[in-house]
C-alpha cells in the first residue's frame, strides 16, 4: 500500500510506527513557501525524515520525501484551490470544528503572544463564537493588503481566518498533488484534515485525478498491535515483521482497497456507526483469515513485548487507575485475562469500567479492541 502522510513534513514515532505497520511505500510531503500578495507568504519547512532515507533503501518499507510545488511562481497554483475552498461552506465548516476539537493550530490561537487586542485576543473563542457570520461572509473579498499579523478589528479577524483557511487548503492541496503524482494515496491521523482531503477528492467543485484517503486500513490495524507495544518495539523489529508477513500484507492490501473503493461509492465516511456496520457485515472470512495469519507471526515475533505490555496493563488496572494507561488496552487487557466467558456483552464491561461517555468520545478504538477480543474467544 502507497501512502503520504497528509498531516505535517515531520511525524511523531508512534505514527511512523502505525505507517510502518501498514505501507509498503510511505512518503512526505514538504511544506511550500508561497506567496499570498506581495511581502506576505508562507515559510518552507523541510522534512526531517530525509536523514532516514538511507537507513530504508533496501526496506521492505520504502521512505520518500516529496516537495510540492514551491516558490513564488506556484502561488497561482495553489491560490486557485484557496478560492474554491474559502467559498465552500463545508470546507469551512471543516476546519472550524477541527479547530474546536484542538486539531488545528495557529499562532493567532496564542493569547500570551498573539498580537491581539480586546475582544480578539482569545481569537480561537472569537472563531467559535462566529462560525455562522465566518461562514455567509465573502472571505475571497476580503483584502489582507496591510495585515501585519495584529488583530484589532473585525476586519483584522476576517483577515486572520482567511489566512487560517488558506493554510489549511495548502496543506491538502501539497498532499493531493503529491498523491496524483506519484500514484499514492493520502492518509491521516487528523479526522478533519482527513475529511477535507476526501472532500477536495469527491466533491463536483474540485477536478482532477481521484484517490481515496486511506483511513480504513489504518484504523483496522490499529486493533493487531496495542500502543503500547508499539511504543516498546524497535523499528528493526517492525521491518522484520514486516518483511516475515510480506505475502500476507500483499493480499491484505488487496483485501482493504475493495473494501474502501465499495465503501467510497456511497461516500463513505468513517465515524463510529459506520465502523461498527463494517465489523459486523461487511469484513468478509477473506480478510479474517489474513489477519489471524499476521497475528499468528506478531505471536511469536513480540511474545515477550507483548507479554511485559500485559502484565501492566493488569498491575495498573489491579491498582485502581486507569489514568496511565490507553484506556482501549485496558479494555483489552483486563478482558483477555479474566473473562473466560463465550460472549462478551457492554454490560460486562461497563460494570468494570463504566464506559458509558468513552463509548461515545472514542468509539471506533472500543469497537475494533472488543472484536479483537472476541475473534480471540
Amino acid at each position: 500500500m502507497k501512502l503520504v502522510f497528509s498531516d505535517s513534513p515531520n511525524i511523531d514515532e508512534l505514527t511512523f510506527k502505525r505507517l510502518l505497520l501498514l505501507g509498503n511505500e510511505i512518503a512526505f510531503v514538504e511544506r511550500p513557501s508561497i506567496q499570498f500578495i506581495e511581502n506576505l507568504g508562507t515559510v518552507g519547512m523541510p522534512s526531517g525524515i530525509r536523514g532516514l532515507l538511507p537507513l530504508f533503501e533496501n526496506s521492505v518499507v520504502r521512505l520518500r520525501v516529496e516537495e510540492p510545488p514551491t516558490t513564488v511562481f506556484s502561488s497561482g497554483f495553489y491560490q486557485q484551490y484557496f478560492k474554491t475552498d474559502i467559498a465552500n461552506p463545508e470546507f469551512i465548516s471543516t476546519v472550524i470544528e477541527g479547530i474546536r476539537d484542538r486539531w488545528f493550530y495557529s499562532h493567532f490561537f496564542d493569547t500570551e503572544n498573539n498580537r491581539a487586542t480586546a475582544e480578539f485576543k482569545d481569537f480561537h473563542t472569537w472563531v467559535l463564537n462566529n462560525q455562522k457570520e465566518i461562514s455567509e461572509t465573502d472571505l475571497n473579498s476580503v483584502d489582507l493588503t496591510g495585515f501585519h499579523f495584529e488583530i484589532s478589528s473585525k476586519e483584522n479577524a476576517y483577515q486572520a481566518v482567511k489566512m487560517i483557511l488558506s493554510e489549511e487548503s495548502l496543506r491538502v492541496t501539497s498532499v493531493t498533488h503529491i498523491s496524483n503524482k506519484i500514484s499514492s494515496n493520502p492518509t491521516s491521523i487528523n479526522p478533519y484534515l482527513d475529511r477535507l482531503i476526501n472532500l477536495r477528492l469527491s466533491s463536483e467543485i474540485y477536478t482532477g485525478k481521484s484517490h481515496n484517503s486511506k483511513s480504513l486500513g489504518m484504523k483496522l490495524f490499529q486493533s493487531m498491535i496495542p500502543d503500547e507495544a508499539l511504543l516498546k518495539i524497535p523499528v528493526e523489529q517492525i521491518l522484520s515483521f514486516r518483511e516475515d508477513t510480506k505475502q500476507y500484507y500483499e493480499a491484505w492490501s488487496i483485501e482493504i482497497n475493495k473494501l474502501e473503493a465499495q465503501l467510497s461509492k456511497d461516500g463513505f465516511a468513517l465515524n463510529d456507526k459506520d465502523i461498527q456496520n463494517i465489523i459486523d457485515t461487511q469484513i468478509n472470512p477473506r480478510l479474517f483469515e489474513l489477519k489471524n495469519e499476521i497475528r499468528r507471526v506478531r505471536d511469536k515475533k513480540f511474545a515477550d513485548i507483548l507479554k511485559v505490555v500485559k502484565s501492566n496493563v493488569i498491575a495498573i488496572i489491579a491498582g485502581g487507575s486507569l489514568t496511565a494507561i490507553n484506556l482501549p488496552a485496558a479494555i483489552l487487557g483486563f478482558i483477555t485475562t479474566n473473562l473466560k466467558t463465550p460472549k462478551l456483552t457492554d454490560d460486562i464491561i461497563d460494570n468494570q469500567f463504566k464506559l458509558k461517555d468513552i463509548q461515545e468520545s472514542n468509539g471506533w478504538t472500543y469497537l475494533l479492541k472488543l472484536n479483537e477480543v472476541i475473534d480471540n474467544e
